[in-house]
């Protein structure tokens, strides 16, 4: 039975090879003449990097007594300016934050962003503002995600876990966005606040 139908598949094979048809053959595939690779479709990572301008730290002063449960007493902020050599950079989050000691081990960690803002241009220390004047002031317009093109500066305060258990030599912040990979900024501290 087989054989029968391995000759039957042959013969309508060489039958149809061998009449004639109106039928136009197949279109031959597309030569390609040009050597360039093929437009990729995934998104290029952006060429974006960072720089800390200033860190410090501190905690908020006079506290209740029993502390409540959750209430947040240590605080940071680090100002990093981001250059983006790219197109715009949605969904820009922080990832990441600590304060570390000069072994680099964290002495304290990210616990909750409290804000993230871009800062005035004309906000840079000088003769008559220092670091701490300028830094810490509260100016500037909510950070929205969007990142674009060119220089922007942004003061991120953040609450710690905790007060930190050795004196930190060093702020370090990690952000990641749609299409970048994670970009770590780290950068002296600068002193602390008194609380």
């Amino acid at each position: 039975m087989k054989l029968h139908v391995i000759v039957a598949f042959f013969a309508a094979l060489g039958s149809a090879a061998c009449s004639s048809s109106s039928a136009p053959p197949p279109p031959a595939p597309p030569v390609r003449t040009s050597a360039a690779p093929p437009v990729s479709s995934a998104p290029a990572t952006p060429a974006l990097t960072g720089t800390a301008l200033f860190c410090a730290y501190g905690g908020v002063g006079t506290t209740p007594y029993p502390l409540p449960p959750g209430y947040e007493t240590e605080y940071a902020v680090m100002v990093v300016e981001l250059g983006n050599a790219g197109p715009a950079i949605a969904d820009v989050i922080v990832l990441g934050a600590a304060l570390v000691d000069s072994t680099g081990a964290t002495t304290a960690s990210l616990r909750r962003i409290d804000h993230i803002v871009v800062m005035p241009p004309l906000a840079t220390p000088g003769p008559t503002r220092g670091t701490f004047a300028v830094y810490l002031n509260p100016e500037g317009t909510p950070f929205e995600g969007r990142l674009e093109p060119g220089r922007t500066r942004l003061r991120i305060r953040f609450t710690l876990d905790r007060a930190p258990t050795a004196m930190p030599a060093r702020c370090r912040l990690e952000i990641g966005g749609r299409g970048m990979s994670p970009l770590v900024i780290a950068g002296g501290v600068d002193g602390s606040w008194p609380t």
